[in-house]
Parts: structure tokens; C-alpha cells; sequence
């Protein structure tokens, strides 16, 4: 699929383009929903990339925890390191909830650290609580 090369290739608007032409056509394409909440993250999209991000964790949270970022080519560890490096404190929800979703491709522990911080006062709070309730439940079915 051209979107995966798009992907691997780090062509986040390219392959936003082919991965939504592609999950269009079959929304149960769950590797390729997985990539596009990626995408949506690295093109400023942050209202898709949260809906689609909890209508996956709702559907398939293993898909997201079974993440291998070297099998998988999964760019999430060099995302969340180039934010380190680039914002000193992370004090805007957006940033926090950035990261919450990045995290669960890496560690769900870091992830819902990271989602417990959003402040209720977020326009995305409600759908981050109801994330944050999954994410738990998943974390008791790990342990």
C-alpha cells in the first residue's frame, strides 16, 4: 500500500492522504487506522487523531499495546524524544494529550500518566476520561 511507504518514508501528509483513501474503503483496517492517528498527530490534526485514537483503543487496545517500534517501524520514540527536546514544560493539553497517545505505542504506564494530566477544562476532557478508563482496564487485564 503506497500509504505504508508514505509512512515509512515519514511523509506524514502523503500518507494521510492514502491511509484515510484506504480505511475509506475498509475501516477495519486497524494497522492502517493505527498509522493514521500517527499521521493526524504529525499534521495538526489533533481532533481527528484523538476521535480516531479512542475509537481504536475502544475497539483493539492490544492492537496499539502490542506495538514494536522496530517491527512495526513505528516513529513514536523519536516523536516524543524531538518534543523533549523542543518543549521544556508541558503545561498546554494539546502537548499532554499529544503525548498520552504517543506513549500507549510505546508504555501504557507513561501514557495514561500523561492523560491523567489533561485538565478538565480541556475541550477534549470528557473523551480523555473515558481513554483513561480503558487504558486501566487494560493495564489490570496486563498485570
Amino acid at each position: 500500500m503506497l500509504g505504508n511507504q508514505y509512512f515509512i518514508a515519514r511523509r506524514y501528509a502523503d500518507a494521510l492522504n492514502e491511509l484515510e483513501k484506504a480505511v475509506q474503503k475498509n475501516p477495519s483496517l486497524k494497522s492502517a487506522r493505527k498509522k493514521l492517528i500517527i499521521c493526524y498527530l504529525q499534521t495538526s490534526q489533533l481532533n481527528n487523531a484523538v476521535n480516531e485514537f479512542y475509537k481504536l483503543v475502544d475497539e483493539d487496545v492490544e492492537l496499539i499495546l502490542n506495538t514494536d517500534p522496530i517491527r512495526d517501524d513505528c516513529p513514536c520514540p523519536d516523536i516524543i524524544h524531538k518534543m523533549d527536546q523542543e518543549i521544556t514544560g508541558y503545561h498546554n493539553d494539546d502537548e499532554i494529550i499529544k503525548l498520552g497517545i504517543l506513549w500507549l505505542y510505546c508504555e501504557i504506564e507513561k501514557s495514561l500518566k500523561y492523560f491523567e494530566k489533561v485538565s478538565p477544562q480541556s475541550e477534549y476532557y470528557n473523551l480523555v476520561d473515558r481513554i483513561i478508563i480503558k487504558l486501566q482496564q487494560a493495564l489490570k487485564t496486563l498485570n
